[in-house]
This record gives C-alpha cells, sequence and structure tokens, in this order.
C-alpha cells in the first residue's frame, strides 16, 4: 500500500517537530520523496532549523479547516507594494496550513517577505 494512498484514506495532513523547535503543519504536495525521506519547503526548514539529512519526526493529525489569518509582516515595504492583499491572496494558496507563532516567506517580484503567524481561526 501507498504512502498516497494511506494520506488519501486518512484525509488528513501531517506535523513535522524537531526539538527544541515547535511544531509545523502541512500537507503533501506528492510523495515522489525516496523512503524515509521527505522533502520540505526552504521557509520549513529555516523555522525547524533544518539542515540536509537531518533527522525529523512525521506524524499524521488531523486539522479543523481554518477561515483566517492573522499575519504581521517583518518588512514595512511589503505594506507599500500595490495591492498587498491581492499580493497575500495570491500567494497564500500554496500554502496548505499555517501555525500559529511560525514564520512564513512569500517571494514576489523577485523580493522575499517574512510574515509572522499571529492568529489562525
Amino acid at each position: 500500500r501507498s504512502s498516497e494512498d494511506l494520506a488519501d484514506d486518512l484525509g488528513g495532513d501531517f506535523s513535522f517537530r524537531r526539538e527544541p523547535v515547535a511544531k509545523l503543519y502541512c500537507s503533501p504536495l506528492d510523495f515522489r520523496a525516496p523512503p524515509n525521506y521527505i522533502f520540505l519547503p526552504l521557509w520549513m526548514m529555516h523555522q525547524l532549523r533544518l539542515a540536509p539529512f537531518d533527522p525529523v519526526l512525521v506524524t499524521w493529525v488531523k486539522l479543523r479547516s481554518g477561515a483566517s489569518v492573522t499575519l504581521d509582516p517583518h518588512q514595512d515595504k511589503f505594506l507599500k507594494l500595490s495591492n498587498p492583499r491581492a499580493i497575500l491572496e495570491a500567494e497564500l494558496k500554496y500554502y496548505s496550513a499555517a501555525t500559529k507563532d511560525a514564520t512564513i516567506s512569500l517571494v514576489y517580484n523577485g523580493n522575499q517577505y517574512d510574515f509572522d503567524v499571529v492568529d489562525c481561526v
């Protein structure tokens, strides 16, 4: 039985943890990683303080659906972009889950913008 079949049957997401950093949540994009390997976005590796080939604990969790997220930008220049709300809406569709107190990154027009996740409802 493949990991993809298992994830479809479970209908959930995965939780990643590496002590002493808090947990992060995400959904799998695909299941093409070799056995005992995972591919994570760079922002997630930074948040978990991971280096390539570091061991992590992966568990399956069922997350409740969210209605909104509150973000605090690290850079004021993001707010000065034309229509930052539309940029956020377009870029956040690539995030399957948000974790309170995590920092996420968006790249727009070649610039990286970091945001603290203040709240998830």
